[in-house]
C-alpha cells in the first residue's frame, strides 16, 4: 500500500481563502498584542466575569497572548501547520474548526476547570487543528482507500496521543513555560485534541468527504 509523505502535502497547499483565513487569525492576534495588556484584560478567559455575560471572551481568549514570545510560539506553530495542512479542509470547514474548537475548549474549562481563573492562547487551538487534520486523513484512507495510508499521519496521531497523556500525568512538556513567558494550561491542549476530533468526525460525515476539500 502507497505511503504518502509529508513532502506531498505541500502539494495541496492552502489555496488563497485558506490563506487569507490564516491572515485574519494573525491579524487579529498581532493588533490584540500590540495593545498589550489593556486588550489581554479585555479579551482573555476569566471565569469571575462570565458570570457577568461578557461571553466574548469565551472566543477571544484564544487569540490573545501572554507577550511577544507566547505570540510568536504560537503564529510559528499555526504557519507550519498551515503550510502542511491548511489545504486538507476548504476554508469554511476551516472556520467551523476554528470557532467551533475554541468554543468548545472554553466550555470544558468552565466545566472541568472551575479553579482556573483565567487563560490565553491559542495553543489549545492548535491541538484542534492537528488533530482534525490527522483524524480526516486516516479515516479518509482507511475508510475509502483513498492515496494510501497515511503512515506518516498515524505516527503523529501517536506522538500527539504521547504528548496528551505525558501532560496530563506529568505536566507541560519541557521547556514550553519558559519559552511561553508563562504558565502553559495543559488541559486546554487535551480539549482543543477532543474538539479536534469531534469536527473531524462531524465535518466527515456531513460534508462531501470523497474530496479532501
Amino acid at each position: 500500500m502507497k505511503a504518502n509523505g509529508l513532502l506531498d502535502k505541500l502539494t495541496n497547499s492552502p489555496k488563497r481563502k485558506q490563506w487569507l483565513l490564516f491572515v485574519l487569525v494573525l491579524t487579529a492576534s498581532l493588533l490584540s498584542e500590540l495593545f498589550g495588556e489593556s486588550s489581554r484584560e479585555l479579551l482573555r478567559y476569566e471565569s469571575s466575569l462570565l458570570s457577568q455575560h461578557e461571553f466574548w471572551r469565551l472566543i477571544t481568549a484564544h487569540f490573545v497572548h501572554l507577550g511577544w514570545p507566547h505570540f510568536a510560539l504560537n503564529m510559528l506553530g499555526f504557519f507550519a501547520l498551515w503550510v502542511v495542512y491548511g489545504g486538507v479542509y476548504s476554508a469554511k470547514s476551516w472556520i467551523i474548526i476554528l470557532f467551533s474548537s475554541a468554543l468548545g475548549i472554553s466550555l470544558f474549562l468552565i466545566q472541568f476547570d472551575q479553579n482556573l481563573t483565567w487563560y490565553v492562547g491559542l495553543s489549545g487551538v492548535l491541538h484542534a487543528i492537528l488533530a482534525a487534520v490527522l483524524v480526516k486523513l486516516l479515516i479518509r484512507s482507511s475508510c475509502m482507500n483513498k492515496d494510501g495510508f497515511h503512515w506518516e499521519e498515524a505516527l503523529l496521531l501517536i506522538i500527539l496521543l504521547f504528548k496528551l497523556i505525558y501532560e496530563q500525568f506529568v505536566g507541560p512538556i519541557p521547556f514550553t513555560e519558559s519559552a511561553s513567558g508563562g504558565p502553559v494550561v495543559v488541559n486546554a491542549h487535551f480539549y482543543g485534541a477532543i474538539m479536534g476530533c469531534i469536527c473531524s468526525v462531524f465535518l466527515f460525515k456531513f460534508t462531501n468527504s470523497d474530496t479532501i476539500q
